[in-house]
């Protein structure tokens, strides 16, 4: 690793598209001053006249600081990023999407507080939904990381997410073990790789804006995600086989302290394929003892609460979630959302939860106008035109 580097944007893109160059473009125009930084796009068979053709283009024009690397064949996203991966010469790691928009950030601000904080393996942000046809559809993912949510929902964005190079190197990335890929939720299989030992970060502001194609949302791709999921969750437990061991709920067990995080990314596993009530409320006691203040264990306690119309102990745990976590909007959002599901019928209490939740929404997902001026301007760049 090239100690004078401090960060490596590694973009992989393979499709003939308009959007490749205006992501480019919003990145180098971004107001940051890319000192010691590289930009490595790894072109992954792209037909002529593609995106692998822009790259090579804006590789001539800032030869200093953007490399393009092509493979001969397709090799899919996953071994691509693996690729520039290794090739990265940063202390820390930013993936970027092809096909996004990247909005400016303070990325000196977030590298120094990982500097800070080395018991953080990676920091992110949020990504804004937007289409052509639908513009911004008001509302947006990324919130506060969760272990026990990790394999569940995960709450993270690849968009703008820098890594600590170190910990992304010492994994097996964005890969399965032995060299097999997940079809998609290359990001997941990416995370479930490197949070084993550490937690990431999440700032709320915002860092990329991600594109909605026509179609993309469908039944097929949803199967698809969740067999992802289910793989990544077989192969968290087998490279964590002595502490998965170790967390039942019938027996008392000891961890280290560096099995903790993974012992609660497990505990998240077990409750979410078990099918017995009770031994899945274990499974929620187990996290919790273990990360009392991570808000993910008492959402879904909250909601397993909710499924057997448990509606004094869903609001307990809802108002102890808004207590503990005040000053998070999205934990906010989210307590208050499962607070208002369990006041249905108490229609005084209900409006004012509502009131609450709508307040904090607008709040989460108020933008300013430097992202409203550019996301208004990609809409607007591709509204009228049909790939």
């Amino acid at each position: 690793m090239n100690n004078s580097v401090n960060l490596s944007i590694i973009i992989s893109c393979h499709s003939k598209t308009p959007y490749f160059q205006e992501m480019l473009d919003s990145l180098l125009s971004c107001g940051y001053h890319f000192n010691n930084t590289e930009i490595l796009i790894c072109d992954d068979a792209s037909p002529a006249g593609g995106d692998g053709e822009t790259a090579r283009i804006y590789a001539s024009r800032y030869p200093r600081l953007i490399k393009c690397i092509r493979n001969e064949k397709n090799i899919g996203v996953s071994r691509s990023y693996n690729t520039l991966v290794s090739m990265a010469q940063g202390r820390y790691i930013m993936p970027f999407d092809s096909d996004d928009v990247f909005v400016k950030f303070d990325i000196d601000g977030a590298i120094s507080e990982l500097d800070e904080h080395p018991e953080w393996c990676a920091s992110y942000g949020k990504k804004l939904l937007f289409s052509a046809k639908d513009g911004y559809m008001g509302s947006s993912h990324g919130g506060d990381y969760s272990p026990f949510a990790l394999l569940l929902d995960p709450r993270m964005t690849h968009i703008g997410m820098i890594i600590r190079a170190s910990d992304l190197k010492n994994t097996r990335g964005y890969m399965l073990p032995g060299g097999a890929v997940c079809k998609v939720a290359d990001d997941v299989c990416m995370w479930s790789a490197i949070c084993a030992g550490k937690i990431m970060h999440f700032k709320n502001e915002v860092r990329g804006l991600y594109r909605i194609h026509s179609g993309q949302e469908t039944s097929l791709k949803a199967r698809l995600f969740a067999e992802a999921y289910e793989t990544c969750r077989d192969t968290f437990l087998a490279e964590n086989n002595t502490v998965a061991n170790k967390i039942r709920c019938d027996a008392p067990f000891q961890l280290s302290e560096k099995e903790v995080i993974p012992a609660v990314v497990i505990a998240g596993i077990k409750f979410i394929r078990s099918k017995n009530p009770q031994e899945r409320m274990g499974y929620l006691n187990i996290a919790s003892q273990l990360m009392p203040f991570d808000y993910g264990i008492d959402e879904y306690r909250i909601k397993e609460y909710l499924a057997a119309n448990d509606r004094d102990n869903a609001v307990r745990y809802a108002l102890a979630m808004l207590a503990n976590h005040s000053g998070k909007p999205y934990v906010v959002n989210v307590a208050l959302g499962l607070a208002r599901q369990a006041c249905t019928g108490n229609k005084m209490l209900e409006q004012r939860l509502s009131l609450a939740h709508q307040n904090a929404l607008q709040e989460f997902f108020t933008l300013s106008p430097e992202i409203k001026e550019q996301l208004n301007k990609s809409v607007a760049r591709f509204q009228n035109q049909r790939f």
